[in-house]
């Protein structure tokens, strides 16, 4: 009787072991929590498995979704990417980001959607959902690696940088090539 008992107990034990170890997230005391558990707390952003892998790079396609959630953007272009078509799961995420205007594609008319977005582009997104204007202070001068920022995005990235929606590493670089990790995407601030 007493083995049976302690039997019991044990498998008991185990049960509640497994059941939480199965609540745990992949980012439970990542820097960016907070943020991550907002975002799906308002369901712009899902979990697969409780896994959220804050720390890979985010895609093109991934971006947009989000964004198209946390904005509640809806309506989409009828102008479609070549690169795109009804059987790719980002297709609507992306007619209705093309329809806003905050993405246009590349000048192939491409979209690209498992490419990772790098942080330049997810600068020029906000400037353009924020409908900010070129500003005629260099923001960016305090960055050591501001010579080799891309032209194309410089005055995006001096307008988001004065705004506080895009800082730099500690090292004092910003970094704008390089793609932007998921719990950078979700974080209010895109800095480290």
């Amino acid at each position: 009787m007493l083995k049976k008992i302690l039997l019991i107990v044990i498998i008991l034990n185990l049960f509640i072991m497994t059941n939480s170890l199965a609540e745990v997230k992949d980012f439970e005391n990542h820097w960016a929590t907070n943020e991550i558990d907002k975002f799906i707390e308002n369901e712009f952003i899902e979990l697969n498995n409780n896994s959220f892998r804050p720390d890979e790079n985010m895609t093109r396609g991934e971006f947009v979704r989000l964004v198209n959630k946390a904005y509640g953007y809806t309506e989409l272009s009828n102008d479609y990417f070549s690169d795109m078509d009804m059987s790719n799961k980002y297709i609507k995420d992306a007619l209705i980001a093309r329809n806003i205007g905050y993405i246009s594609g590349y000048p192939d008319n491409t979209f690209r959607s498992e490419q990772n977005i790098s942080r330049q582009e997810v600068a020029t997104v906000f400037y353009k959902i924020m409908n900010l204007e070129d500003s005629s202070e260099n923001n960016l001068i305090n960055f050591i690696d501001f010579k080799e920022l891309p032209e194309w995005s410089k005055n995006y990235l001096n307008k988001v940088v004065e705004k506080g929606y895009l800082a730099g590493y500690p090292d004092k670089t910003l970094k704008p090539t390089n793609n932007i990790k998921r719990a950078e995407a979700v974080n209010g601030r895109q800095h480290y």
